[in-house]
């Protein structure tokens, strides 16, 4: 079920690009069915029978959009939702008597054995305040663009006049498919290289050892989160 649902969520996510990029109106209705669908198996493999009133909601949304003509829309949420929802991740825990994600990670890569110290943990903090702003970052230009393109966005649809700016949904398609994954590696990339100089016995042999960690302890951190 996980890989047919990653299977689902990789044909969204090209149709919804080639959608936003005008290649073919078709592909905006194929891309939207595939969101409560993916919703309806994340329901059915997590077994929680609740989760099918978002799904039939979403697909309420979906069928009422197509039909006002305005689906489009919807293909502009879930990047913006995802960044939104990673930014308040790292920022809540940045919070008074909590600790911040990025240690989380460093005391498990890390093991018991051995611990950050109060160098390390002040970097780290740092660290995870830069990720929450720079999903803070995309979340402001995604929703920017959502306002000012044309003719999908939502100035435009509210009849107020923004093609001065020149922007269309292809900007939006490639800023957020694309550039922000780019925003992404150049972040990690320099903070990978910052933090190799300033602390230089880190457990990891090289850039690919790092990454390969993080995987391995991702899911351990994101239950730490939940169940805060």
């Amino acid at each position: 079920m996980k890989i047919l649902l990653a299977g689902v969520l990789l044909a969204y996510a090209l149709l919804a690009h080639g959608a936003l990029l005008g290649i073919d109106p078709g592909l905006t209705p194929m891309a939207l069915w595939l969101l409560p669908v993916a919703m309806l198996m994340v329901a059915w493999n997590a077994r929680k029978p609740v989760w099918l009133v978002p799904a039939s909601l979403l697909a309420l949304l979906v069928w009422a959009l197509q039909r006002a003509d305005a689906g489009a829309l919807l293909l502009f949420l879930p990047p913006i939702l995802a960044h939104g929802l990673i930014a308040s991740m790292f920022a809540s825990t940045l919070l008074p008597g909590s600790e911040p994600l990025i240690i989380r990670f460093i005391r498990i890569v890390h093991g018991p054995d051995n611990p950050p110290d109060t160098r390390l943990c002040a970097y780290a903090r740092l660290v995870t305040t830069l990720w929450a702003g720079l999903f803070v970052l995309l979340c402001v230009v995604e929703v920017g663009l959502l306002l000012l393109v044309v003719p999908e966005g939502l100035l435009a649809v509210m009849g107020v006049d923004s093609s001065r700016f020149g922007l269309t949904s292809a900007h939006f398609a490639w800023f957020a498919h694309v550039g922000s994954w780019l925003l992404m590696a150049l972040l990690m990339g320099v903070e990978w290289t910052v933090r190799k100089r300033r602390f230089p016995d880190m457990p990891y042999r090289n850039f690919a050892h790092f990454i390969r960690r993080l995987i391995e302890v991702g899911p351990q951190v994101a239950r730490q989160w939940r169940h805060e």
